[in-house]
C-alpha cells in the first residue's frame, strides 16, 4: 500500500492578524504589565480577509483587543504568570434580533471548557451585551515567556468561532 500526501507548508503566523499582533507584542514583550493590544479584524462587508468572515448583518466595526497583567502565578507564589484577556467587541444591527447574538453567546460558553490552550493554566469565556457585544476570553499564561504562545491560540480560537458564514 502506497500513502501519498501533500501538504502545503503551514505559516500562519507569517499571516494576518498574526503578523500585525506579533509586531505589536514585540514592542511591548519585556514589560506586559498593564499593556493592550488593539488589532482590526476582518475586511469589507461580505468578504473573507484575515480568517474572518464579516458580514454587516450580523457584526459591525469588528475588533480584537488583548489586555495583559503580570500576577502572581496561581500554583506558585514566588513566581509570576501573565493574565491575558483577549476580548472580541462587535456592534450588531438593531433590526437583527438579539437571540441570535444570545444564542451565540449560550453556545461559545457551552464549549468553552473543551477549548485547549497550550502554555495556560486557566482559561474562562464571559460576555458583555451593551451598546455593543463584548466577548472575553481570558487565560493566565505560565510565564510570560509563554504568553505570545496563548495569544497566538486565542487569536486562532476566535478565528475559528467567528470565521464562518452564518
Amino acid at each position: 500500500m502506497l500513502l501519498y500526501v501533500n501538504l502545503k507548508k503551514h505559516d500562519s503566523l507569517k499571516k494576518e492578524p498574526y503578523a500585525a499582533f506579533t509586531k505589536k507584542f514585540n514592542m511591548i514583550r519585556d514589560n506586559l504589565n498593564g499593556e493592550q493590544i488593539d488589532l482590526r479584524v476582518g475586511g469589507k462587508d461580505g468578504t473573507f480577509a484575515n480568517g474572518f468572515y464579516i458580514d454587516e448583518v450580523f457584526y459591525k466595526n469588528p475588533e480584537l483587543k488583548f489586555d495583559f497583567a503580570v500576577i502572581p502565578s496561581p500554583e506558585d507564589a514566588t513566581t509570576t504568570g501573565v493574565f491575558i484577556r483577549a476580548t472580541y467587541a462587535y456592534e450588531g444591527e438593531d433590526y437583527y434580533e438579539f437571540d441570535t447574538h444570545l444564542q451565540r453567546v449560550r453556545d461559545i460558553k457551552k464549549r468553552a471548557p473543551y477549548y485547549y490552550i497550550p502554555s495556560a493554566t486557566h482559561f474562562e469565556f464571559s460576555s458583555q451585551i451593551e451598546d455593543e457585544y463584548k466577548l472575553y476570553f481570558d487565560a493566565v499564561a505560565t510565564d510570560a515567556d509563554k504568553a505570545l504562545e496563548v495569544c497566538y491560540s486565542l487569536i486562532s480560537l476566535i478565528i475559528s468561532i467567528f470565521s464562518l458564514e452564518n
